[in-house]
């Protein structure tokens, strides 16, 4: 009979052979490639059964030298997604060993931070580009924010392929393209206005246009404020929420058990800690979400840990915006 981390490995194994179908039927990898990439990421689950004691360098050791291999495949964002979810499974499963009665979070913030910092150095400007057109094409697609009409999306993703596709466009046109964008669609909610404000600024960390602070103005313009909420509120929101997505088996119970002690830990630890201590403040958040996984959460409820996190950082008067929007948008460059 499998333990549950024997089921857990197995069951990202079926997950794997699935995505990386997904992505031939996609035309995204070959029938070859697609074998090629679930071999391998199969191999390395395999090899986490027999060593469970491995540490975050071990497992960065094993997710460099299984890219190394893919040299002949073009590893873009949703190849390097597929990839990633096998290692967050690997050290999300070894942090969790020693539990009870510890958490061993570093571990995953360190596999992370090493994967994403290797996939920023592989990707080139246009490659990110490319990758930022397929995701606002599936947010068209999906109607991922209703604030946002289809023909929204139209204009900004024609403003993106402009911006991808002519050479001869000086730096001072660009800023005005997406500020002007910026200014006309960012005044809706909350979560529209920073859908969009994400998508400008990526493209502005690309093209180095150096007008981070003009998009952050316009959004921080329209920014609707609401009431906060205590720690006691939060803390029976996220048991709430948690409690019922593992009831209808939307999460696993180590899944439950991951969320919920991460983001009761920080409520409690803001609740404890001297206002007065920004940065310490600042550095618990950051780790702390930096932990979670948004891969294993619909849409809604990725929105819902970001809220969770973006009030306690005002409860306690810290800015961690940038950091939350790059776990909530990952093709958004640091």
């Amino acid at each position: 009979m499998q333990n549950q981390t024997q089921q857990i490995i197995e069951l990202n194994k079926k997950q794997t052979k699935e995505e990386t179908k997904k992505l031939q039927q996609q035309n995204v990898l070959t029938s070859a490639e697609s074998e090629q990439l679930n071999n391998r990421l199969v191999q390395d689950l395999d090899y986490y059964l027999n060593h469970q004691d491995i540490d975050a360098k071990d497992i960065t050791r094993l997710f460099k030298e299984t890219v190394q291999s893919f040299e002949n495949i073009k590893i873009t964002h949703q190849v390097f997604i597929v990839i990633a979810s096998t290692y967050y499974c690997i050290s999300s499963q070894r942090m969790m060993r020693n539990y009870p009665p510890k958490i061993e979070m570093e571990i995953q913030i360190q596999v992370n931070k090493a994967m994403n910092d290797w996939f920023a150095k592989y990707q080139t400007g246009n490659d990110r580009l490319d990758d930022l057109i397929i995701q606002v094409k599936n947010y068209k697609k999906l109607a991922f924010n209703k604030d946002i009409k289809a023909d929204e999306y139209t204009v900004i993703l024609n403003t993106l392929t402009t911006i991808r596709q002519d050479g001869l466009l000086t730096d001072e046109t660009m800023k005005q393209m997406l500020l002007i964008d910026m200014a006309k669609y960012a005044n809706r909610s909350n979560n529209s206005n920073l859908e969009i404000l994400n998508i400008y600024n990526t493209v502005n960390d690309i093209r180095n246009l150096g007008i981070e602070k003009e998009l952050t103005t316009i959004y921080d313009s329209n920014f609707m404020q609401s009431a906060l909420p205590t720690y006691s509120q939060l803390k029976k929101q996220v048991t709430k929420r948690f409690k019922w997505m593992l009831q209808e088996d939307l999460i696993e119970t180590e899944e439950y058990v991951l969320f919920t002690q991460t983001i009761l830990s920080a409520i409690d630890f803001c609740e404890k800690s001297n206002d007065d201590d920004k940065e310490v403040i600042k550095e618990r958040l950051v780790k702390s979400i930096g932990t979670l996984s948004r891969s294993e959460l619909e849409t809604e409820d990725r929105e819902a840990v970001v809220d969770w996190y973006y009030m306690l950082a005002e409860i306690k008067n810290v800015n961690i915006n940038e950091e939350l929007n790059h776990w909530l948008y990952p093709f958004l460059k640091k």
